[in-house]
């Protein structure tokens, strides 16, 4: 990377690892009074929907750099630049989910397209403002640099280069210059992108009590347990309902497979009478007020995510796991009935 990190006050203290050798340069403003994206010189747009479009590299938006795939698709990709609080699931981490880590999550983006390198240096430094105006001390940010590393989005292969952004010892986020992302045959483009997960920096500041902390009540209720399995479960419920709340239903196949999946964890490690319909109602609450669109009302996936439950434990009752309810047709007539004369 032909950037010099001296001009971001980033002093090296071992291979690739470097630390803030001073504050000077970066001010303090009030983020009670400043969102996220008012820190970057980067228009807000409206999130992508969580169900990606057939053909794309995943089933669900993972971040929300994402977004110049749905470009890519609509052929409108052009120099420009953009910030984003994107809702994304990555369902791979199910099996792994503790407190602090989770299956779904708001990612903040703010990405330049057709980027330069003093744009790397303007985002991060923007980034590193954005954290101490939060509350961190120098002392409590690291910075890990990994260069040249090669990525794959799909079919697109690409170099770049990676600051990954750690807050007490926790990783948050990264600053990211991607040099040639493939957009045709024949071109490619420049890439900026700082990103980072707005729950998990909130938590590794201290600003959250919890991980989830829109769900303490459900913590509170649930004291005498593992504070990892509370967190693991409300997870699983969380996701399950921005996945069906966006009209996906529970199935064996595809998208409706990962709520199933989901569910089902729910269902195996829930032996704690936890409320399901209460936790699915924080869960609605907060997706909507975090920029998803939901498709179906909330009792409606309510009412989804309990039958899907329900239908779980018939099918252990009777050891059947093809069970006549197992590819949702019932569900699917259920809803059909629930939704005659209603407004989604």
């Amino acid at each position: 990377m032909n950037i010099d990190l001296d001009i971001l006050n980033l002093k090296q203290i071992e291979n690739g690892q470097y630390i803030l050798s001073s504050a000077e340069g970066f001010y303090y403003t009030s983020a009670e009074d400043n969102k996220e994206h008012q820190f970057f010189d980067t228009k807000l747009i409206s999130p992508d929907e969580i169900k990606r479009p057939k053909g794309d590299t995943t089933f669900f938006t993972t971040a929300g750099v994402q977004h110049i795939e749905t470009m890519l698709h609509s052929g409108n990709l052009e120099d420009t630049a953009f910030s984003v609080y994107q809702p994304c699931i990555r369902s791979q981490y199910a099996k792994e989910t503790t407190e602090g880590t989770s299956t779904s999550f708001i990612n903040f983006a703010s990405v330049i397209i057709g980027a330069q390198e003093n744009d790397f240096i303007n985002q991060t430094k923007n980034f590193i403002q954005l954290l101490i105006s939060k509350g961190a001390n120098k002392e409590q940010i690291k910075f890990v640099l990994k260069e040249n590393l090669a990525s794959a989005w799909g079919d697109k292969k690409f170099i770049s280069d990676n600051l990954f952004v750690f807050v007490n010892g926790i990783e948050i986020g990264e600053s990211i210059f991607i040099r040639n992302l493939p957009i045709s045959d024949s071109k490619t483009v420049t890439v900026n992108e700082v990103g980072f997960g707005i729950e998990r920096l909130n938590w590794a500041l201290g600003k959250s009590k919890y991980y989830h902390n829109s769900f303490e009540k459900i913590y509170t209720e649930n004291q005498n347990l593992d504070i990892n399995k509370v967190s693991s479960l409300i997870d699983a419920i969380k996701t399950s309902t921005l996945i069906v709340s966006s009209g996906v239903l529970p199935s064996p196949h595809n998208h409706g497979y990962r709520a199933r999946y989901l569910l089902k964890n729910f269902y195996n490690t829930n032996h704690y009478n936890i409320n399901v319909s209460e936790l699915v109602s924080l869960s609605y609450d907060y997706w909507k007020q975090n920029g998803a669109s939901p498709k179906l009302q909330k009792h409606i996936v309510q009412l989804i995510i309990e039958r899907e439950l329900d239908r779980m434990k018939q099918v252990k009752a009777q050891k059947n796991t093809k069970n006549k309810n197992y590819d949702n047709s019932d569900i699917k007539e259920m809803l059909i009935k629930e939704l005659q004369g209603r407004q989604l």
